[in-house]
């Protein structure tokens, strides 16, 4: 045989391994007619609008001729499923060698923030191997690289999973990318990138599936649950209730399916909270799984392939299961309903469907409404996408959202669009409403109109509804102490917008330096609104911090500060600050993910570009790789381009 000949055997025997492989992960799962979306910016993806759709095939060809697609859809809809299915379509084929990667193992690998350490992770993690195909002398065929699991990793490792995987793309131009994630903006090029999303199920399959396994037609309520594949899947195995929700449903499939005793899940849920707490991942070190949960549940859970194992790890077939049960371990614990543990359940905040969980399992409204509250108090973007329709009461659906809904006329492009994306996901009338809502005059008058003779609702909407402008004092500003979250933060909000009076100013400044982080980082969000020698001193001492979040809301307070001041001198001296912060590396990952979120303002003082520039161009130099410096580069652009515009 030729040495071509060999080289073509070779890379057959690699496609029908990959295809015998992408089979095993779709084996005993129902194929739906899974049709995907192509949006052409974020904007049509968040808002639903779109004009071109394509069957499920269509995913694959869309990667190998434009290189690189993300699939962002919700949890349980088909991401996994849809993935394996485009390989398997290209192996059959021969149209390319597909390779799987799951992303949930990256950090336990990839320990380096850089490009080369998450390439080398993915390289690791391919199955079949990457490497005889990224180092062969000869031809190579076209590979398509299937990064299943964006949003089973932290936040802070999944922008340099994208960069990893963009490099990769474009080192070996016959490399292309599918990549699996979450409904939510990322930071990528679309010139490069084209998005997709996962099409709910017809009505029509729903019925056709339903009658497959039950008599009685679902429930309307029940209509809506099951056009998402993971749960209508689970539905023709056992008849749901006509109360059921995903929490109940996925319950269900542990005790009905699984056979697990409710002792054996509480050991699950324990194990999957602290799997999150202390590998930041949903790996499971299987020592540790095997002496923490019951012998007998472990073989039920195996036997009916809830788990999956290799020699090291134990992880489940689907991440829902695992967010299930951290979810479960949460609400049953109220002691631990604060941001540590939220951080812990998502994450750390990059993927809100745990909390939604554990609000599906929160019976009473008032206790839903207490915890949503606890989530505000760490990150109103986890409390807004667990607003789960009925399980909280209307007042705290509508102060909530309000409250995203204020930020659309936020200093800061990156906070305006993000609060606009959240509202569009929410989908309901009063949401929209909101969204449309002209003025800032007109979102308070929507909130003045809605009728509650609830008392915690109308003292949050005596505070919301404080006229801009409006003279505060040092009573007001107290209140930021308050033990209600929601209060307090709308205050903060509120208190951007007003003006302070001279005590005003001072409790302001003595409540930067409380105790409490919740209360300085409140405080911090407030200062820089109110710019003075005294303010940025004080914010300045707050950007060293020992609270993480803390020195994350100083960064934005001191951009703010910048942007808002009259006196260009103390304007360049905080730019000086930045840049001198950067040469000490004083500034973390989160802070440095903040700076590039704020310094786009809007509008933008006189010579703002020319201010930031030497700041954006270090933060460029220090890239640690070309994706990085690319966004660095095109927030400058972009800044440019508003100064020019003004």
């Amino acid at each position: 045989m030729s040495v071509m000949g060999e080289a073509e055997s070779s890379w057959s025997e690699m496609r029908e391994a990959a295809q015998t492989w992408l089979e095993s992960i779709t084996l005993d799962r129902k194929a739906f007619q899974i049709n995907v979306a192509w949006p052409k910016t974020y904007d049509d993806l968040l808002s639903g609008c779109w004009s071109e759709t394509t069957p499920y095939s269509g995913l694959a060809e869309h990667a190998l001729k434009g290189g690189r697609v993300l699939l962002s859809a919700e949890a349980g809809s088909g991401k996994t499923h849809l993935l394996a299915r485009a390989g398997i379509s290209v192996a059959s084929s021969g149209r390319a060698l597909p390779v799987w990667v799951p992303l949930r193992d990256i950090p336990s690998l990839a320990h380096k923030a850089s490009a080369e350490s998450y390439i080398g992770a993915i390289i690791s993690l391919s199955k079949p191997a990457l490497n005889p195909l990224l180092a062969s002398s000869r031809r190579v065929p076209p590979v398509l690289i299937l990064a299943d699991g964006l949003n089973e990793i932290p936040k802070d490792l999944s922008q340099l999973a994208i960069d990893a995987l963009d490099e990769l793309a474009r080192r070996y131009p016959f490399v292309s990318v599918i990549v699996t994630e979450r409904l939510a903006r990322r930071t990528v090029p679309l010139e490069r990138w084209s998005l997709a999303t996962v099409l709910p199920l017809s009505a029509e399959q729903i019925q056709v599936v339903w009658k497959s396994a039950h008599k009685e037609a679902p429930s309307s309520d029940a209509m809506k649950l099951l056009q998402n594949p993971f749960f209508l899947d689970k539905a023709t195995l056992f008849k749901p209730s006509d109360s059921s929700n995903g929490a109940r449903i996925i319950a269900s499939y542990f005790s009905r399916l699984a056979g697990v005793t409710d002792s054996v899940i509480d050991q699950l849920s324990e194990t999957s909270f602290n799997a999150y707490a202390r590998d930041r991942g949903m790996l499971i070190p299987r020592t540790m799984f095997r002496s923490d949960v019951d012998p007998k549940g472990v073989k039920a859970l195996l036997a009916s392939e809830m788990i999956r194992q290799s020699d090291d790890f134990v992880w489940f077939s689907h991440h829902l299961f695992h967010d299930y049960l951290a979810s479960r371990y949460l609400v049953r614990r109220p002691a631990i309903w604060n941001r540590d543990s939220f951080d812990t359940v998502t994450t750390g905040a990059a993927s809100f469907d745990a909390l939604r969980l554990a609000v599906d399992q929160i019976g009473d409204p008032a206790i839903a409404d207490e915890f949503i509250r606890q989530i505000y108090d760490w990150n109103y973007f986890g409390a807004a996408y667990s607003l789960v329709q009925g399980r909280v009461t209307s007042e705290m659906r509508v102060a909530l959202l309000a409250m995203l809904a204020d930020k659309r006329w936020d200093s800061v492009s990156a906070t305006a669009q993000q609060v606009t994306d959240a509202l569009r996901l929410d989908g309901t009338g009063i949401s929209q409403r909101m969204l449309a809502a002209p003025t800032r005059a007109d979102l308070l008058q929507i909130v003045r109109e809605f009728p509650s003779t609830n008392e915690s609702f109308t003292r949050w909407k005596t505070i919301f509804t404080i006229p801009d402008g409006e003279l505060v004092g040092a009573d007001i500003v107290g209140d930021l102490r308050s033990g209600d979250p929601m209060e307090a933060w709308t205050l903060a909000n509120v208190l951007r917008r007003c003006r302070l009076s001279k005590n005003g100013e001072t409790e302001l400044l003595g409540i930067a330096k409380s105790d409490s982080a919740v209360e300085r980082w409140r405080a911090v969000h407030v200062l820089g609104f109110h710019p003075s020698p005294a303010t940025e001193a004080m914010v300045e001492i707050l950007l060293m911090d020992a609270d993480g979040w803390v020195r994350y809301g100083a960064v934005r307070a001191l951009v703010e500060i910048a942007a808002k001041t009259a006196d260009s001198q103390l304007r360049t001296r905080i730019i000086k600050r930045f840049i001198e912060s950067l040469a000490e590396e004083k500034l973390d990952e989160k802070m440095l993910h903040e700076l590039f979120r704020v310094l786009d303002v809007y509008p933008q003082p006189t010579g703002w570009p020319e201010t930031v520039a030497p700041l954006v161009q270090q933060l460029a130099s220090t890239s640690i790789n070309s994706m990085e410096h690319e966004r660095w580069s095109t927030l400058m652009a972009r800044i440019a381009s508003r100064g020019e515009e003004s």
